[in-house]
């Protein structure tokens, strides 16, 4: 892994990472915000588009935050994630990791023949079709603002908060904002590039 600085601007190069296939690997990884788009194309097959704010871990202490953040920079390079989606029925086409002023983003670009293949992948979401609708349940925090467009509205399903699209709609996105604890790396990517502001 190779990490490059320009102005407080780290890029992991090739950090290509699903940063949901990372949730599998004992990280208590989350993020203050997305932008999610998922398009499903005639004959069922999907396409995600997925950026992820403010990467952080649920740890609390430093030594468990930086083991999570350890964890991550790893397994952004492991091609055994990229095989095991594969094996599911996902391709994961685009997986990235940014850090820009001390702050990790991630972005992550996939496919799937059904949009049920893609969430056994993507297990930070519950999905479900049932009585007409499509709900997609993000497990991340609590939801505390969220946009989406019209046919979709945000209603609660199994205790959390649920965006809901009729199982009609192909074109499934949202913006949403977590609230989550105790939070970001900033403080870790401070200290491991020399700025304890």
């Amino acid at each position: 892994m190779v990490l490059t600085s320009k102005n407080n601007h780290f890029a992991i190069i090739p950090a290509l990472l699903a940063v949901c296939v990372l949730l599998l690997g004992g990280c208590k990884l989350q993020y203050t915000g997305e932008d999610f788009d998922l398009t499903i194309k005639p004959g069922g097959a999907v396409e995600l588009s997925v950026f992820y704010r403010d990467l952080g871990s649920a740890e609390e202490t430093s030594s468990l935050k930086n083991r999570d953040l350890r964890l991550l920079k790893d397994t952004a390079n492991s091609r055994k994630i990229y095989d095991d989606a594969i094996k599911k029925g996902v391709v994961l086409k685009e997986r990235k990791l940014d850090i820009v002023n001390y702050t990790m983003n991630g972005e992550l670009k996939a496919s799937a023949k059904s949009i049920k293949k893609l969430f056994e992948v993507l297990e930070y979401y519950d999905y479900e079709k049932s009585g007409g609708y499509i709900y997609i349940i993000p497990k991340n925090g609590l939801l505390v603002r969220a946009t989406h467009g019209d046919t979709c509205k945000i209603d609660k399903r199994n205790g959390r908060l649920a965006f809901v699209w009729p199982d009609t709609e192909k074109h499934l996105t949202f913006t949403a904002g977590y609230r989550v604890k105790p939070g970001s790396f900033r403080r870790e990517f401070q200290r491991q590039y020399g700025d304890e502001r």
